[in-house]
């Protein structure tokens, strides 16, 4: 798993979440790389208030139906909030341009820790391929207060976004099997994304998706 870090991603705290992920050893080998500069993006998003900045969007995808249908921290949130957001497209194709310029195995992973939000407003995301993926790094202490150390829930994501890949055959069937009420799984979708705080402090998997 190549793990390549926006260059506004702290390297302190992109180191951080590296000897976390190393610190148990196993069948996977995690690979840091060098900063990656964003391109531009020319999209900006509009928060009007918490309510829409707590909530996630469904991707839609041409010929496919999908089954999917106040916290504090010492930063200061103020809405309406504006920010500049980056297109999925964007962030996969971040990962896919270091596959060729670094010629990466086709079977090895590539996730882009990146320090900015998405159009959907999701935490993580893979692509189609499911080998190519996006962790957002930003925004964590909003959902988990002052104290966090934010490198367990973006270790949590790069953990679970491995797992789901091998779990299901494509995005479409992820996506499908998410669970629309939250139950303290790793597939719970989270729409109101404040409910993330309760599949990770369980850690775990409901039976079903067991």
């Amino acid at each position: 798993v190549h793990l390549i870090r926006a260059s506004g991603y702290p390297l302190e705290d992109f180191n951080n979440v590296i000897n976390l992920l190393r610190k148990h050893r196993g069948s996977i080998e995690f690979v840091p790389s060098e900063p990656i500069v964003l391109p531009n993006s020319e999209i900006f998003k509009t928060f009007d208030d918490r309510k829409n900045f707590e909530k996630k969007e469904m991707p839609r995808f041409e010929s496919h139906r999908l089954n999917v249908s106040e916290i504090d921290d010492s930063l200061s949130y103020s809405f309406p909030l504006e920010e500049k957001v980056y297109s999925w497209k964007q962030l996969f194709g971040i990962c896919t341009d270091f596959r060729k310029e670094n010629k990466i195995p086709k079977d090895d992973h590539v996730m882009l820790l990146n320090d900015q939000s998405n159009e959907h407003n999701w935490f993580g995301s893979y692509d189609e391929s499911l080998k190519n993926y996006f962790i957002q790094t930003n925004h964590w202490g909003y959902f988990f207060g002052n104290d966090l150390d934010s490198r367990f829930p973006i270790a949590y994501e790069v953990a679970a976004w491995i797992l789901r890949s091998m779990m299901f055959p494509g995005q479409i069937e992820t996506l499908n099997a998410l669970h629309k009420e939250p139950r303290g799984c790793m597939m719970d979708f989270c729409k109101q994304k404040t409910q993330i705080i309760l599949k990770m402090r369980t850690g775990d998997l409901c039976e079903d998706c067991m």
